[in-house]
């Protein structure tokens, strides 16, 4: 049986699901059953199953008005329990910031998003919080870009964040692509809200790449008396696209 692929959770991770007999296409919001009890995600694509392929996630049904509703009143409860949270970690002393919070559509787990410079030991914490929510709490460690991705915001470009609106796999980025690119170094032009380098610096990246002296690029040999490599050095010079 050919299976489909739904992104679960804030952090949009994608999983691979048993469809039945539901008729559903991509960008539809479903209800499936997981391990952790009932979940809520988005269809991303259809026939994504290799052969002999399984799965144990089954998708029930598309949301329909009674499932948004139970949604709108997850996140007012996620919302109340939040400071609840907060306090539980300064009476702990933890080092570590909440950024999400999040209950499964039946409420039977709570997913804790932070982030933290270094290894948490939240033991005691997950007692504490199980104990007083009467839950199943799962601490979720993220990093610097996914809490961009989770929080959203604008870019310096004065746009929303691509991470947040639709980059779905956010690929490595170094500073070659931006010297590449003939773009100014300077830290506060080329990262972004989450103090790492821009996403958008590989969006043309293999474009540049494959350019040439007559797209302005030209080529520095190799200086053996200075110890210097050979690079490629980007003039200014635009291709024209007529």
């Amino acid at each position: 049986m050919s299976l489909i692929s739904v992104e679960l959770r804030v952090l949009r991770e994608k999983f691979k699901v048993l469809p039945g007999r539901s008729q559903v296409k991509p960008g539809d919001r479903v209800l499936i059953a997981t391990q952790n009890g009932l979940e809520t995600g988005v269809v991303v694509s259809l026939n994504e199953s290799e052969e002999n392929e399984k799965s144990d996630i089954r998708l029930l049904r598309i949301l329909n008005e009674d499932d948004y509703r139970v949604l709108r009143e997850n996140k007012v409860l996620a919302n109340k329990v939040f400071p609840e949270i907060l306090r539980e970690i300064r009476q702990e002393r933890l080092k570590m910031d909440i950024v999400s919070v999040s209950y499964t559509y039946d409420r039977q787990k709570i997913f804790i998003y932070y982030t933290a410079p270094d290894r948490v030991d939240f033991r005691n914490l997950i007692r504490q919080l199980g104990g007083l929510m009467k839950i199943r709490v799962q601490m979720v460690q993220i990093g610097a870009r996914d809490e961009a991705a989770t929080k959203g915001g604008l870019g310096i470009c004065g746009r929303e964040v691509c991470c947040k609106v639709f980059l779905k796999d956010m690929e490595s980025v170094n500073i070659d692509m931006a010297r590449k690119q003939g773009l100014s170094l300077n830290p506060e032009n080329i990262s972004g809200s989450c103090g790492r380098l821009i996403c958008c610096l590989r969006y043309e990246n293999s474009q540049y790449e494959n350019m040439g002296p007559e797209d302005g690029y030209q080529d520095i040999p190799i200086d053996k008396e200075r110890g210097r490599k050979p690079k490629r050095v980007f003039s200014g010079r635009y291709q024209k696209p007529y």
